[in-house]
């Protein structure tokens, strides 16, 4: 008798993330990893919309991203985000290509500091023919402003295969601060591709924990993906939009890409919550 038993997978253990057999349709969850209880990794496809860029055959995706560690003695020190977008079986020239992308760089300050600093010079200065020296010293003091800000930054990059058919999202915490990364980001791309065959992207993260050893009194650096099992590569197909679809949209290029994927705001807690 044969059967099989379906267990839930421990925490460090996730499963590589598979597309259904059979069907070509674009999976919402691209990656998904939670090395221990303090940490979350995970990308997340919200929706996949094909239209036209200029006249040409494209997509715009929509995607969440995921870099979380508990508040306390550990945090997410920074993480890069490499997303490799290919057509099985092409040449060079049709494979797809990045046309835009959005957030390609957000700054935020973690804090200000200030130096203060007095500089002293001295000099001789001759009195008389005869000798005499006076002692002259001055005296200036100056104060150095220093912003700490933490950067997230996004650009295109050529592959060993193809031109612009790599995205990548960087974000180091800012110096000093040991505040972690961007916790949480949204991103847009649009895609060029030439056919109406399906097309698929490879996701591939990186990133580094600080854990405080107390004894020592200092931070540790470790990377967060002690091993990283390969997931299956996303698929892309132009006749299976996914998620919600902007209307009336006759050309992406008309479309400001940073209003699509701006957070709301923390609604203000009623009263009597604190």
């Amino acid at each position: 008798m044969d059967f099989s038993l379906e267990l839930r997978p421990s925490s460090g253990e996730l499963r590589p993330q598979h597309n259904e057999p059979g069907q070509l349709s674009t999976r919402d969850n691209a990656v998904e990893y939670d090395p221990d209880e303090y940490t979350l990794v995970n990308i997340r496809i919200d929706s996949v919309q094909y239209g036209a860029f200029d006249g040409q055959p494209s997509a715009l995706i929509l995607m969440r991203f995921i870099f979380k560690f508990r508040p306390g003695s550990r945090r997410i020190r920074n993480f890069h985000v490499n997303i490799e977008f290919r057509k099985p079986n092409a040449t060079t020239a049709s494979h797809p290509k990045v046309l835009r992308l959005a957030p390609e760089e957000r700054r935020g300050k973690i804090f200000s500091e200030e130096r203060a600093s007095t500089v002293r010079a001295g000099a001789e200065l001759p009195l008389s023919p005869g000798g005499g020296k006076l002692m002259v010293d001055d005296e200036v003091a100056r104060k150095i402003n220093r912003e700490y800000e933490l950067k997230l930054s996004g650009w295109k990059k050529s592959s060993d295969t193809a031109t612009d058919n790599v995205l990548v999202w960087d974000c180091t915490e800012a110096k000093r601060a040991a505040k972690g990364v961007v916790p949480n980001y949204r991103a847009a791309a649009i895609i060029q591709y030439d056919s109406k065959e399906p097309f698929t992207a490879t996701f591939e993260v990186d990133a580094e924990r600080g854990i405080f050893q107390f004894d020592k009194s200092v931070f540790e650096y470790l990377n967060v993906f002690a091993k990283k099992d390969l997931d299956d590569p996303v698929i892309f197909n132009p006749e299976k939009p996914m998620g919600y679809q902007i209307p009336n949209v006759g050309d992406f290029n008309d479309l400001k890409l940073d209003d699509l994927i701006s957070l709301e705001a923390i609604q203000t807690l009623p009263e009597g919550y604190s």
